[in-house]
């Protein structure tokens, strides 16, 4: 399989790995100064190709959410108050809102009966 074949098959995944650690660093789990783990600790958690990876780390750099470096982590830049954090959780949870509503309706059912 050549390069351009396995950037076809991850077409997305990198987006996907992004999306995870955006919501990581925005929602305070990452704070700035700490360092997300090594690509080759990504890969085998998230069990991705080191271009993946890269890429998702590319695209939080270009955001300004880390700062990348040869032979070192990736390390959060990002710095979040409190009102980006709220900010960021309604922009999250907002559109979740229904399918929220479901589990906790779901959960009722499920556990009264117990």
């Amino acid at each position: 399989m050549d390069r351009r074949d396995a950037m076809q098959r991850d077409k997305g995944l990198h987006r996907l790995l992004y999306e995870y650690y955006e919501a990581q660093i925005r929602f305070g789990y990452y704070r700035r100064g700490d360092s997300l783990p090594p690509i080759s600790a990504i890969c085998a958690a998230f069990r991705l190709g080191r271009t993946t990876v890269r890429s998702a780390l590319a695209m939080l750099e270009a955001e300004g959410l880390v700062e990348t470096g040869a032979r070192r982590p990736a390390r959060v830049v990002f710095q979040a108050d409190a009102a980006q954090v709220a900010e960021t959780a309604a922009r999250y949870f907002a559109p979740r809102k229904a399918g929220i509503l479901d589990l906790l309706a779901a959960e009722r059912l499920l556990a009264v009966p117990f």
